[in-house]
């Protein structure tokens, strides 16, 4: 048999396969559907619809998104539009995955040349949002290359989704870019009394080639938008500093020029300066806690080394060996707080644990998962939930989107391999932890075409405590097609079942029966029956031992007619 002989079958069978799973979910009332390639409705994508067991796409053409989860109930997302000139959109989205806003425009042009989801979201109060972002402005062209300038920008979008400073927002600065150079918005918080904090840092050289760097804040009245720090903003350091966070506390600490940290109040006043570790150059990294302790992990030639300080400066321990398996921590990798007695941190395919006293809490070399990690978060006191991509076998710079969950212990609670989410992924996700255990998932992929298309975007996902990816509301339902006047119907009792559950179904008349189970992303995973049978009621038991928890959809042929249902599976 040919190689175009075997391509064609397979294409067959996973179009057989697409128009099952596409009738299923159609009876069942799963999804909103769009059109594929083929003609066939897809089965994958859900607009924004609620209720539903797919990736909702939330903003089309979005790249390197953004995210904000609200209340633990609504997520506001953020991306560039890659059509036309770049503009900033945004979406707000309920637990549900339904749609709240038309899209919004938040500025145009936005450039993402620079971004990979640097834009800064703010919740307000009263469910508005402010939007802090990099507005890009092309300058010149300097024989084949095209120069920008970048501006640090703030917007106010109302609850409604009402834009509410002007069509780009307040530029924080009034300083310009002669030749090139620009903004690079690092870092956000709110005052005390409730205005919004922007820091940035500056680069700016003229057409001689002279260079000047600067770190600046702006205080933005978070009524009028006012600045308070005058229209330059507030220079903080004559250098481009390097890394910052905040705490809640009010603290926010910059580690800048090379050699020093600086602890900052809620008002952008210096509340103290401190050399940093002896022969730290490039290659270290900051996280704090809600009491204002600051971490600092860097790379020596023995491996990782820390430090940590107290909110007043003081270090509670200094030059600490971390671990010595791992050789170099990587500039910019981000220390997460956990429960406030440690942090956690990924690089390539690890995830690693570091507490209060500097002690690894878990393998010197990490959790390693099967993929280059995207993001990690602690979803509660127990335990982190990580983003990662893993390349598809046979195809080259081809990438599913999978996540896992780790114990307080280091074992993965999920499957070894962890839950895959969707196919094609982007560069970005974000993981935005609910108040159960739970988590949502933002990020990009791009646009599929086999088996189904898909459209390039940004999309939202919510994945449970188990494992269990999708907003499920109704797993007893029993869907029926009617393909004639006779019909045929089938449940299944328990449906929450941990192992086994019992499928009983209805038939008008004697015939041949087809019973088989498949997921959500129409791969069959049993055939239960096939062959010939009498009417009237029947029951077969489906041993789903072997399977991972999910959702699965139990379809039965007969007579002409199709019925389907949907099972849960809990481990």
């Amino acid at each position: 048999m040919s190689f175009a002989s075997d391509e064609q079958i397979e294409r067959g069978e996973r179009m057989r396969t697409l128009m099952i799973v596409a009738t299923m979910l159609c009876a069942i009332g799963n999804t909103t559907v769009s059109q594929s390639k083929y003609g066939a409705t897809n089965p994958m994508i859900a607009r924004g619809s609620g209720s539903n067991s797919s990736p909702v796409l939330v903003l089309e053409n979005g790249l390197n998104p953004s995210a904000v989860l609200i209340g633990n109930k609504e997520t506001i997302c953020m991306a560039t539009n890659w059509i036309g000139h770049y503009p900033l959109i945004a979406q707000r989205v309920d637990s549900t995955g339904r749609l709240l806003w038309k899209t919004v425009q938040i500025s145009n042009p936005q450039n993402s040349i620079d971004q990979d989801g640097k834009g800064i979201i703010l919740p307000r109060l009263d469910g508005g949002t402010y939007s802090i972002f990099e507005f890009w402005e092309f300058k010149q062209r300097s024989g084949d290359a095209l120069l920008y300038a970048s501006y640090p920008h703030i917007q106010l979008v109302d609850a409604s989704g009402n834009v509410l400073w002007g069509v780009d927002g307040k530029r924080l600065t009034n300083m310009i870019v002669g030749y090139q150079g620009g903004a690079d918005v690092s870092l956000t918080s709110f005052a005390p009394d409730g205005d919004v904090i922007v820091y940035w840092r500056w680069f700016a050289e003229d057409s001689s080639g002279k260079k000047v760097f600067a770190t600046y804040a702006q205080k933005v009245d978070r009524v009028t938008g006012e600045f308070k720090f005058g229209q330059s903003g507030k220079k903080l350091f004559d250098d481009r500093a390097a890394l910052g966070v905040s705490s809640k506390n009010g603290n926010t600490y910059f580690v800048h020029g090379g050699d020093s940290i600086a602890c900052l109040d809620a008002y952008c006043n210096v509340k103290w300066h401190l050399p940093l570790l002896d022969g730290v150059i490039d290659e270290y990294s900051v996280g704090t806690n809600d009491f204002g302790e600051v971490l600092v992990l860097h790379t020596t030639a023995e491996g990782i080394k820390g430090r940590l300080y107290g909110a007043d400066g003081v270090p509670l321990w200094s030059d600490k060996l971390i671990t010595s398996k791992v050789k170099r921590i990587l500039f910019g990798t981000k220390l997460v707080n956990w429960c406030n007695t440690r942090w956690v941190f990924s690089m390539f395919s690890a995830i690693f644990c570091v507490d209060r006293e500097g002690t690894m809490c878990w393998s010197d070399t990490g959790i390693v998962l099967p993929g280059r990690i995207l993001d990690v978060s602690p979803v509660d006191e127990s335990n982190v939930v990580a983003a990662f991509q893993r390349a598809r076998v046979g195809e080259s710079f081809t990438y599913d989107l999978y996540t896992q969950k780790v114990g307080i212990a280091g074992a993965a609670m999920w499957q070894p391999d962890g839950i895959k989410i969707i196919e094609n992924i982007g560069t970005v996700c974000r993981i935005l932890p609910d108040s159960n255990g739970g988590s949502y998932l933002v990020f990009d992929a791009m646009a599929q075409y086999e088996p189904a298309y898909r459209p390039r975007g940004t999309y939202w996902q919510m994945v449970n405590k188990h494992g269990e990816a999708g907003i499920i509301t109704d797993v007893s339902y029993t869907g029926i097609y009617q393909g004639q006047s006779k019909t045929v119907s089938v449940s299944c009792y328990p449906n929450r079942f941990n192992h086994k559950t019992t499928i009983t179904y209805s038939l008008p008349a004697a015939g041949r029966v087809s019973l088989k189970i498949f997921n959500l992303i129409g791969q069959e995973v049993a055939a239960l029956l096939s062959g010939e049978q009498g009417g009237g009621a029947h029951q077969v038991v489906w041993n789903a031992s072997q399977m991972p928890s999910g959702i699965y959809l139990v379809r039965l042929e007969a007579a002409n007619n199709v019925a389907v249902a949907k099972l849960q599976l809990l481990k």
